[in-house]
């Protein structure tokens, strides 16, 4: 049992080891079945069919693909200034396209061409950042 506080509550946690290499977690009484996997992008945990990476080192200058795949296209233009938040790129994994996000406000240099096959943890694009603090 593991206890997770927050400023506002402490919550209870039990895990255990399922016998096909995944995990049984109990938070608060609801259960979720995780699975783990070292990617070279990080940590991948699927959590209820749902996909969460947990990057080795967060580096918001370098934009990463997480997954090997496709580079769809990009939908910004290289060298244009570009929110937080805002779509650069589609790649294409398993027959489905996903977008990739700007994860903060700066200048966009792409360094692969549309068309490119991606391997997980390769560098698609740089940021130059607008605030590097």
């Amino acid at each position: 049992t593991y206890y997770l506080s927050t400023l506002e509550k402490e919550v209870e946690i039990d895990v255990s080891s399922l016998s096909d290499d995944g995990l049984l977690v109990v938070i608060d009484g609801t259960s979720y079945i995780v699975y783990g996997e070292d990617e070279p992008a990080g940590l991948r945990l699927s959590i209820k069919g749902k996909n969460v990476v947990f990057p080795t080192e967060y580096d918001p200058s370098n934009l990463k693909s997480t997954t090997a795949g496709k580079l769809v296209r990009y939908l910004v233009q290289d060298g244009s200034f570009v929110k937080a938040g805002t779509p650069f790129a589609e790649v294409e994994v398993m027959k489905m396209y996903m977008a990739l996000n700007c994860p903060e406000n700066g200048v966009i240099h792409f360094k692969l061409n549309a068309g490119s096959v991606l391997v997980g943890g390769e560098t698609i694009a740089t940021l130059d950042l607008e605030n590097p603090n």
